[in-house]
């Protein structure tokens, strides 16, 4: 077992020798052997070309955990840009141009449906008229069908008849 007297002996030698030793240094001496050490053992390193872009990134996309975490920012991004597009509004109305209604004469009908109208009233209506809807509704709420020409004024009176219409006309 050392003795402990022995070794606080030995460290006090050793720090009167350093402090008697740093007493006759000069500073800026020792500071210049530095900055000599330095600039000697700078001249004296190989130096390298940087690698070309190529070598660099193939060294950084062969290392397979850099490749596996970009891979999943990747996926990541693009499910994140995929959640982000909307989906395509669902079409209450199709309508059909006067043209696609078939060789049977048509008439035009401009109708205001009620506000609380269901939907599904509204196409029940409609499909007994056999109408088809051709345009709206525009900014001011109208809707225009195309009816047979020969119930034209039939279906108008029913029109105007059903609490689901607030007005009926034609063009």
């Amino acid at each position: 077992m050392p003795d402990n007297n022995a070794d606080a002996a030995l460290h006090a030698t050793l720090r009167n020798a350093l402090h008697a030793e740093l007493a006759h240094m000069d500073p800026e001496a020792g500071l210049a052997q530095l900055h000599a050490r330095l600039q000697a053992d700078a001249a004296h390193a190989p130096v390298r070309p940087p690698a070309p872009w190529r070598v660099a990134l193939r060294g950084w996309f062969t290392r397979w955990p850099t490749a596996l975490a970009s891979l999943v920012i990747v996926l990541q991004t693009g499910l994140l840009a995929w959640h982000m597009v909307p989906p395509a509004p669902d079409v209450a109305w199709r309508g059909t141009g006067v043209e696609a209604l078939g060789s049977a004469p048509t008439a035009l009908v401009v109708v205001h449906f009620a506000p609380q109208a269901p939907l599904q009233a509204v196409t029940v209506l409609l499909q007994s008229l056999r109408a088809d809807t051709i345009a709206g509704p525009d900014k001011d709420g109208l809707w225009t069908l195309a009816v047979p020409t020969v119930q034209r004024d039939t279906a108008l009176a029913q029109l105007r008849a059903s609490p689901l219409v607030q007005a009926a006309t034609a063009p």
